[in-house]
């Protein structure tokens, strides 16, 4: 089962870059992706046996400090369990409007016990002015864990 969470992650995340730079690169005038964001998601790898969905965040810290805050809110509806993960990210431009990020950050499972360090790595590509895919796996030391998502955020 986790090769299979593993290469449905690398699947999604090489899928979030292609798509960003196949569908329309043209419409960008910076090479980064230098914005906010919220958007919705699916993923498998912590909570419930059926996945979970999360709503997921992306703050921009300053125009000319590539850092980012992100915040992910985790919902297993098979188990109806609660997680929340925020990081701090160093982006790094890879390709137009797509970005490679990872840092470090906390992660809340059952929002009242189950503190933890994590770290987060991931990709984000605007394929239109307003609407951005995204990817990541966030790595939970503490229980040997690798929770993944992708889905699709409104850019602003």
């Amino acid at each position: 089962m986790r090769k299979l969470s593993q290469s449905v992650t690398l699947i999604s995340v090489l899928s979030v870059l292609v798509l960003g730079n196949v569908t329309n690169p043209a419409f960008a005038q910076s090479k980064e992706m230098n914005s906010h964001y919220i958007g919705i998601s699916a993923g498998d790898g912590t909570l419930g046996k059926g996945g979970h969905v999360t709503i997921h965040g992306r703050a921009r810290l300053g125009e000319d400090v590539p850092l980012s805050a992100r915040s992910s809110l985790m919902y297993a509806p098979d188990d109806h369990d609660l997680a929340w993960f925020g990081t701090l990210t160093y982006d790094a431009p890879i390709a137009r409007n797509t970005n490679l990020y990872v840092g470090p950050g906390i992660g809340i499972k059952h929002l009242d016990v189950d503190l933890s360090l994590i770290m987060q790595a991931g990709l984000e590509t605007a394929i239109t002015k307003n609407l951005v895919l995204f990817g990541d796996v966030t790595y939970l030391p503490a229980r040997g864990e690798f929770p993944w998502k992708s889905g699709v955020g409104y850019r602003f």
